[in-house]
């Protein structure tokens, strides 16, 4: 492995759609553009939860802004029959995956950080949804940097 693998970076970014409602229809219709990680019964508060990702052929050059806007466009052109469920949802959640990385010099000595915007158009549409937006940060785990370190 190579330090540009422990930098921080973008990983992926996961929809979570909640409702009171069965989502499968939802999850039916959306599944054909997105990858449908999970649907259905989600505890007591949540009795439904729908868990979307970006299908992998739409991930060729993956970045938060990017990813967002494919889910918003999608979700502009629910037709009208998923209308009423779509509306009905308790809870959207844009949330977006980092891979924490790991503090350590680049070759000039600097230390790799990450960051990325959105522009204000996608946070509008956002708002209008009521969605919120998620950071979920992901540390390495001792095991990869194990597999990382050469053999003594």
């Amino acid at each position: 492995m190579t330090d540009t693998e422990f930098d921080p970076h973008y990983r992926n970014l996961d929809v979570e759609i909640h409702s009171r409602r069965d989502l499968s229809p939802l999850a039916e219709y959306l599944g054909r553009e997105t990858f449908v990680m999970y649907c259905d019964r989600w505890g007591d508060r949540t009795p439904f939860l729908l868990a979307l990702e970006p299908p992998i052929r739409s991930r060729r050059k993956p970045s938060p802004a990017r990813d967002l806007e494919y889910f918003l466009d999608l979700f502009d052109n629910i037709p009208g029959e998923l209308q009423d469920l779509w509306s009905r949802r308790t809870r959207l959640h844009f949330d977006f995956g980092i891979e924490g990385g790991l503090m350590h010099p680049n070759p000039e000595g600097q230390i790799n950080l990450y960051s990325f915007d959105l522009p204000p158009d996608l946070l509008r549409r956002v708002s209008v949804l009521n969605g919120k937006i998620v950071m979920t940060i992901y540390p390495y785990a001792p095991e990869d940097l194990a597999q990382a370190r050469p053999a003594t």
